[in-house]
């Protein structure tokens, strides 16, 4: 196929890259979303769909589900909604309030589409990464969270950002930023606690940051010792993950494992703390809920309340400081 090299301002499968002059850029569905459609709403809220309803709000739930690829700020709206195409556990169906709902999410990422584009700022100055060491003015960070059977469906919902992250200097957390992979999901495996539920979306995002990390090191370090030749390379970023759990975070990071009364959970806790004693990942910090990036992936958030309006205008993250607790956030540094 015939490969073209693409500059300064184009589209690919919906998305909007525009360059700046400063090396900068940005990336968006606006176009896509501001075209989207909503749904015609026949009947009353509280009645069941019929199967013509039941086509629209699966039809919503994808226009919302595509845009979302640009807006992780409404990842935990558009989880709800899709959610709702299921059987309820009294196994009634969705109803036409569902749909109205659905198109509500549309509607509002249409309204908060101009303001909400991710950017990616230059990072770290005319500074060139190393060809053999890990970079140290950058840090791959690993944010997850869990909201536990808060659908409707009764499923967890799982949330994670990966995002790399400038380092002014050893002690901060977070700082200017580019968001380089989120998602959300359901659980694919039972959960009968929060523990659990974070536990496995921390999981995830470890397993995802492990991937986009040899990405990186084949990018800065090139490809060596051919298939599988990278997991013996010096990675090029160090990762670094953040949770707001902290009963999660004791049970990973303290000394002594203690007792965890979800016995399934023993062994991906024991898995993660390998990769913490293996320093696959440098650090691992808790952070109160209220500085948690991926909570709108989990949740349907209060509008403007979250997080992600700074980020899509100043392309940073940290937490906050709350001066009622004794720590803005607590961090467990693998190399003491």
């Amino acid at each position: 196929a015939e490969v073209t090299f693409q500059k300064l301002t184009f589209r690919h499968l919906g998305f909007d890259y525009k360059q700046f002059p400063d090396g900068s850029f940005s990336m968006d569905l606006k176009k896509f979303i501001d075209e989207a459609k909503v749904s015609a709403v026949d009947g009353s809220p509280n009645e069941e769909l019929p199967p013509v309803g039941v086509t629209r709000l699966r039809g919503q739930n994808g226009t919302n589900s595509y845009a979302g690829g640009g807006r992780p700020d409404a990842m935990g709206w558009i989880a709800e909604c899709m959610s709702a195409v299921g059987k309820r556990p009294d196994g009634s169906g969705p109803t036409w309030n569902d749909l109205k709902r659905s198109n509500s999410v549309t509607e509002w990422m249409k309204e908060t589409n101009a303001e909400s584009q991710l950017w990616f700022p230059s990072l770290g100055g005319n500074k060139v990464p190393s060809a053999t060491l890990a970079t140290s003015w950058l840090r791959l960070v690993l944010i997850s969270d869990a909201a536990f059977q808060n659908l409707t469906d009764r499923y967890t919902q799982l949330g994670y950002v990966l995002c790399l992250v400038e380092v002014l200097e050893d002690t901060q957390l977070g700082g200017r930023l580019h968001v380089l992979e989120f998602g959300s999901r359901k659980s694919t495996r039972v959960t009968v606690s929060t523990f659990a539920g974070e536990l496995q979306a921390a999981t995830l995002c470890l397993e995802r940051g492990i991937l986009l990390q040899s990405w990186l090191t084949e990018i800065f370090h090139g490809a060596k010792g051919g298939p599988g030749g990278l997991a013996v390379q010096t990675p090029a970023i160090l990762m670094e993950s953040v949770m707001d759990c902290k009963g999660l975070f004791d049970a990973l990071t303290n000394r002594d494992l203690g007792t965890i009364m979800d016995k399934a959970q023993v062994v991906w806790v024991l898995s993660y703390r390998e990769a913490l004693r293996g320093r696959l990942m440098e650090k691992c910090s808790w952070v109160p809920t209220e500085s948690m990036l991926a909570d709108d992936l989990t949740k349907a958030m209060i509008v403007g309340s979250g997080l992600w309006p700074i980020v899509f205008m100043f392309a940073y993250w940290q937490p906050f400081s709350r001066p009622e607790l004794p720590e803005d956030w607590v961090t467990f540094n693998v190399r003491n």
